[in-house]
């Protein structure tokens, strides 16, 4: 045919090597020294706030590890911990007590404790009466503690609490001494209004 060349012949367009043979070798040390191997590392200021918003996350599923332990414990155990959830809301508990936390928890501790009480009292593995109350009330208990705004308020008022029983104790306290100064004879200006 007519403009049609033989291979190699003249007027052939030079051979170019394409595949494999033309990558880099990733072995071979370029002239700066440095081997660059894969994509760039991201910053590490972006890799820590990536972990910190894993770590607060509520969602997702529970590790194999959490699922493998919750699975070998027993019916009794999982209606344990369903009646224990429901005895500490009833007894006026806030989420810390019920996931079984303190606040100095991090968000990490605080999502295991989330995900092992809610496989322990999920309603499909749980046979307590009550199952679906106590899981929901976990999942309340999650969201309340990943919320900043929420979780605050619950801070205060715990720090409220404390502050009141240690009161409530000193007058305890004082009224029994009130009582013994009166019953020696000997009471003190103001031991009657305790």
């Amino acid at each position: 045919p007519r403009g049609a060349r033989a291979p190699g012949g003249e007027g052939a367009p030079p051979a170019v090597n394409i595949g494999p043979t033309m990558r880099p070798n990733p072995w071979d040390i370029p002239e700066g020294g440095k081997r660059k191997l894969g994509p760039m590392m991201p910053p590490r200021a972006l890799l820590e706030a990536a972990a910190m918003d894993a770590a607060s996350m509520p969602l997702g599923p529970a590790p194999p590890e959490i699922v493998e332990m919750v699975e070998l414990t027993g019916p009794a155990a999982r209606e344990a911990a369903a009646k224990r959830v429901l005895k500490t809301v009833m007894t006026g508990g806030d989420a810390y007590d019920l996931l079984n936390v303190t606040p100095e928890d991090s968000a990490g501790v605080i999502k295991k404790a989330y995900w092992k009480l809610s496989l322990m009292v999920h309603p499909d593995k749980c046979e307590h009466p009550q199952a679906a109350e106590a899981f929901d009330l976990v999942k309340k208990a999650q969201t309340q503690l990943s919320d900043a705004a929420e979780r605050s308020i619950i801070d205060g008022a715990r720090a409220e609490r404390t502050h009141r029983a240690g009161f409530e104790g000193w007058l305890a306290e004082e009224q029994q001494k009130a009582t013994w100064r009166k019953l020696q004879g000997e009471p003190l200006p103001g031991d009657e209004e305790l």
